[in-house]
């Protein structure tokens, strides 16, 4: 979209693009990147740690709360995620108590925990940094506290987050990650009433995403950048995105990829009936 182009359409939209609204949109995309799978719907199940499971097998209970999380069970989530954490403290594994607590910090988040989750993953952050640190893991920690700063309504210091991120995941050499970075971004200068910055941060990403080489990559930075679009009122390119990142996973025969953005493609359709029926 043009600056300054469909006045009248920002003007509803922004009534009721609220900071929640923002919030949903990071996770999923802050959820994406941390799994390395698109955030699809589950049917609900209830799983509790194997009983083979031991402090010594914290990564099964980790694997166990992502299928929690995945189901909607937060709470199930958050509890299990614990346990892999002291797990992992246990066996001296400070990069791996790091990703379940950045894992935690997620669950506690949508429990309305907000303080834990900030704990969580400022502990997440503080074990991936430095010498000793791991950057992909670091990149995923500085994602998801910008996600929590988001929800806690500081706008500012999300956005200061997410160009560490992107910084982050680009010396890592993750295209996706940093993209999503980007686009999240552009989510934060939404919430700070920025809008044409928004936008204009959204086309430098989408402009970045068609640069892209491998076709998974860009159909799911593609997929990120149609969900961000649903949020900022522009119905019309989110359904064009998301449409070109279909047609890429129909040619990869990606039945997960495809689920992902077809779930999209439909909220987007709604979006558009809804903005109809109201002019």
């Amino acid at each position: 979209m043009k600056q300054g182009q469909h006045p009248k359409r920002f003007r509803h939209w922004r009534k009721w693009v609220d900071r929640a609204a923002l919030f949903w949109i990071a996770c999923l995309v802050c959820w994406c990147l941390a799994t390395g799978v698109p955030p699809v719907t589950q049917t609900a199940v209830s799983l509790a740690p194997s009983s083979a499971a031991t402090a010594s097998d914290p990564l099964q209970w980790e694997r166990e709360g992502r299928s929690l999380y995945d189901a909607g069970q937060f709470s199930a989530a958050a509890a299990i995620w614990q346990d892999s954490a002291k797990g992992f403290a246990e066996l001296g594994d400070a990069l791996g108590k790091a990703g379940s607590l950045n894992y935690l910090s997620m669950a506690l988040l949508e429990l309305g925990r907000w303080e834990e989750a900030r704990t969580a993953v400022e502990e997440a952050v503080r074990l991936s940094s430095g010498t000793d640190g791991n950057g992909a893991l670091l990149a995923q920690a500085l994602n998801n506290r910008g996600r929590i700063q988001l929800a806690l309504g500081d706008g500012d210091a999300a956005l200061e987050t997410w160009r560490e991120a992107a910084n982050t995941y680009e010396s890592v050499g993750d295209d996706v990650g940093r993209l999503g970075a980007i686009v999240n971004q552009g989510l934060a200068l939404q919430s700070l009433g920025l809008y044409r910055r928004s936008e204009t941060t959204l086309e430098t990403a989408s402009e970045q995403i068609a640069a892209l080489s491998d076709p998974r990559l860009q159909a799911a930075a593609l997929r990120n950048l149609g969900v961000a679009l649903q949020v900022v009122g522009d119905l019309q390119r989110s359904q064009t995105i998301l449409e070109q990142s279909l047609a890429i996973a129909r040619e990869l025969n990606a039945p997960a990829d495809l689920g992902a953005t077809l779930t999209a493609l439909g909220n987007t359709a709604r979006g558009l009936q809804n903005f109809e029926d109201a002019l």
